[in-house]
């Protein structure tokens, strides 16, 4: 029995570092870049990964919705364009890293992780998309 806190905690380690090494490359965005993109009228692609109820809640004003688990259906639908680029962002950050992984693998050249709209100080918009 000695050997379960051992065990656990090299489980541990094995799990971060997989996961450092599966989103290696994944390139983040901060909130005040992206903020000054849209002031700018830059073009970018605003992308909220979260579920439709939380997008509809609460969102960054002209982000598109794809929940991260329609990624691999959607993407290539709404995001027709590889070469654009995306910011991604969900509320804590975790579906956005996981989504910006699927993009990038999918061939999305310019992919951005923002993080959780949580961060996000400026306007956001609630109620269903006109």
């Amino acid at each position: 029995m000695d050997w379960i806190v051992p065990a656990l905690g090299i489980w541990l380690l094995a799990m971060v570092l997989w996961r450092r090494i599966k989103y290696r490359g994944i390139k983040k965005m901060t909130i005040e870049e992206l903020k000054n993109r849209l002031d700018n009228k830059e073009d970018v692609i605003v992308l909220d990964v979260r579920t439709p109820e939380e997008h509809h809640a609460q969102r960054i004003p002209g982000s598109t919705l794809i929940p991260v688990s329609m990624i691999p259906f959607e993407a290539e639908k709404k995001l027709a364009d590889r070469e654009k680029e995306i910011v991604v962002y969900c509320a804590s950050g975790s579906r956005a890293l996981s989504a910006a992984h699927t993009l990038t693998r999918m061939g999305y050249s310019r992919v951005y992780n923002l993080g959780g709209i949580g961060n996000w100080p400026y306007n956001t918009v609630s109620g269903r998309d006109s």
